[in-house]
Parts: structure tokens; sequence; C-alpha cells
């Protein structure tokens, strides 16, 4: 699962430097592979990508029903994962 892990980071990059549109590439790679992984922080940090690429699709329905989502899992207690849900407007 070393490359869903880069995958999902090369995305996170690609969010924090403002180029969404880059990143949704990497989310949809990422979205093959995020299956297969038992790993639930990982899981979270996909779905917190997903949930942006969504955002700059202007989907905002689908993005706001994802934010919930991740409002209401229990493991995004993870600080590294509460960081990266802050929107910056």
């Amino acid at each position: 699962m070393e490359k869903l892990q880069n995958y999902i980071k090369i995305a996170e990059f690609y969010f924090e430097v403002d180029d969404a549109t880059s990143s949704e590439s990497y989310v949809r790679k990422s979205s093959q592979l995020v299956e297969r992984t038992e790993d639930r922080e990982l899981q979270l940090r996909f779905e917190v990508c997903f949930a942006r690429s969504l955002d700059h699709a202007r989907k905002f329905l689908q993005a706001a029903s994802k934010y919930h989502w991740l409002s209401l899992q229990s493991g995004i207690v993870n600080h590294s994962i509460c960081n990266k849900l802050e929107l910056e407007f």
C-alpha cells in the first residue's frame, strides 16, 4: 500500500499549494487502491482529499455530505487529519 500512501501524499501536497486540478488525478488513482487497505488513517486521509476534490469541482452538496460523514468518524481525532480538513478562504 506504499503506492496508495504516495498518491494520497501527492494529492495533499497539491491541495496545500492550491492546485486542486492536479490533485484530482491522484485522488482518482488512489480511489482504485483505497478499498484494498485496512489502514483507517489512510482511508480517512483519502476521504478528506476526495471531499476537497468534490468541493473544488463545485459539487457542494456531495462535498458537504462527505464533510459531515467525516465529522462523525471516530478516528478523525488525529491532529494531522483535522489539519487537512481546515479550509482556506
